[in-house]
This record gives structure tokens, C-alpha cells and sequence, in this order.
């Protein structure tokens, strides 16, 4: 079942840095899971003006773990684009179309690009599907990536 769809300036950095060894506060995707699998958010802010996002546990590492595992348990596809504002505007498209468990968030797109999208959720919808640690050696750039995983994430 298709998770989440999100977009990188490096799609697959931003897969094996952000999503799989990252933590809440560097990945939407990240903190969305935490949120689904019972795990409070908390937020405070630095004294730079920042926020800071850690999974609300004693240990918050405990929680990034287990969001760690179920991403690691699941499989990837991306495609890349010309260019990143290029991914970044499909993303939507594709969101609205494909309609992931995760994503709430709903941005309107270019419907002047309307025949170049159709085309880009062609190839991500057909690409090959990877396991994380099968993502290392691939090609990457400017893209859109989608997770899918056979259960949707539960309470811890």
C-alpha cells in the first residue's frame, strides 16, 4: 500500500539521510509516522529561535528506532526530474492522484503542466520498487520518490 510520496533535491539522499537515519525533526515523512504509530511529538525552541522535534519519550531514540525498522521493512520507487522546482511542483500532482495514506497536506499544481506530469506518474507508478539498502548504488538527482509498505504503521 503506498505510504507516503515526497521529493528531494537528491532523491536518494534524501531517502537513506532524511527518511531511514534521520530523525523527526529532518523528516516530514518521519515525524507523520510517529504521530500514526501513537508516539507524542514534542516542540521547543532553541535559543537560536529554531525549533527543536523530538519524539515525546524518555528515550526518544527508542521511537526513531521503531520508525527506522518499518521504513526499512518497506520499499521504494522514484523518478527523476529536470530540475528540482520541477519535482517539487509534481509532487502534488502525484499526491492528488495517488492519494497516500500519509500525506494531508494538499498543494494545488500547474495544470499547464498538466501532459508532463501525466507522463512522470507513468514512470514512477512503473519503476522498479528497492529495498533500502538495494538504493546505495542507484542513480540519483532532482526527483520524486514513493514508500510503500504491506501494513500500515500501527501503534507501538
Amino acid at each position: 500500500m503506498l505510504i507516503y510520496i515526497g521529493d528531494g533535491r537528491d532523491v536518494i539522499k534524501r531517502i537513506r539521510k532524511s527518511h531511514l537515519t534521520g530523525n523527526v525533526e529532518a523528516s516530514s515523512l518521519r515525524k507523520h509516522l510517529a504521530v500514526k504509530m501513537g508516539f507524542g511529538i514534542s516542540v521547543s525552541k532553541r535559543l537560536s529561535g529554531s525549533q527543536r522535534i523530538r519524539i515525546a519519550l524518555p528515550e526518544p531514540k527508542e521511537g526513531e528506532h521503531s520508525i527506522s525498522e518499518y521504513l526499512a521493512n518497506g520499499w521504494w520507487q522514484y523518478v527523476i526530474c529536470d530540475s528540482y522546482e520541477e519535482a517539487n511542483a509534481f509532487q502534488w500532482y502525484a499526491i492528488e492522484k495517488l492519494k497516500p495514506q500519509l500525506n494531508k497536506d494538499r498543494r494545488s499544481w500547474d495544470v499547464s503542466q498538466l501532459s508532463k506530469f501525466e507522463i512522470l506518474l507513468n514512470k514512477l507508478q512503473n519503476s522498479q520498487c528497492y529495498r533500502f539498502d538495494e538504493l546505495v548504488s542507484l542513480s540519483s538527482g532532482a526527483g520524486v520518490y514513493a514508500f510503500h509498505h504491506h501494513q500500515c504503521p500501527i501503534l507501538s
